[in-house]
């Protein structure tokens, strides 16, 4: 009986290892996560100011944008989860919902192909959420609860748009074919 006690103690104190050092490389990257998306979030509002889309909308955007990096901040500083398993999945678990409301912003951004189709807004969109995709699963990569709700509501409403409209010209299906299989098939692999 007293094996099965320690063995249970020592699987407890494991798994408060593995989530405190989850915790601490996330919050470690908090610096770093929050000024690429305010640099890759201006630079995305900065030149579709320029396109054909309403210069109100972009501004909500980059408003929407802000609020989720001001999300991501608070749930990263609420209390430290230092040697208590439950408060460590409550401090994971927050930060996972940050992530997915990052994830909300960037995705919104994809509702632009729905406002105005064009070559330019739509290849500095992608490129965008392309990046921003690829930082955060790397960022988040240690917890896959964050990277999953950061990159399924980012990459939805572009991959979305490709499947119902598609893309015009020659090749035109080719390309909303790629454009829309791909992230699909990021997201299974994630």
């Amino acid at each position: 009986m007293e094996s099965i006690d320690l063995k249970s103690e020592r699987r407890a104190k494991d798994h408060m290892t593995v989530c405190g050092e989850q915790a601490r490389l996330i919050a470690n990257s908090t610096r770093s996560g929050v000024a690429t998306n305010l640099v890759a979030g201006a630079f995305a509002a900065g030149a579709l100011l320029d396109s054909p889309i309403p210069w109100v909308l972009v501004v909500a955007w980059f408003a929407l944008l802000c609020l989720s990096i001001a999300f991501r901040v608070w749930a990263v500083t609420r209390p430290w989860p230092d040697g208590d398993l439950v408060l460590c999945r409550q401090w994971l678990t927050r930060f996972a919902r940050s992530a997915g409301a990052m994830g909300l912003a960037w995705g919104s951004l994809g509702l632009a192909f729905f406002l105005h189709p064009g070559t330019l807004p739509e290849a500095l969109i992608v490129m965008c959420l392309i990046g921003v995709t690829g930082a955060a699963t790397a960022s988040f990569g240690v917890y896959a609860r964050a990277a999953t709700a950061f990159s399924v509501p980012a990459l939805l409403p572009m991959t979305i748009h490709y499947v119902l409209h598609g893309m015009t010209g020659t090749n035109g299906w080719v390309i909303a074919s790629t454009m829309a299989v791909l992230p699909l098939i990021y997201l299974a692999l994630l």
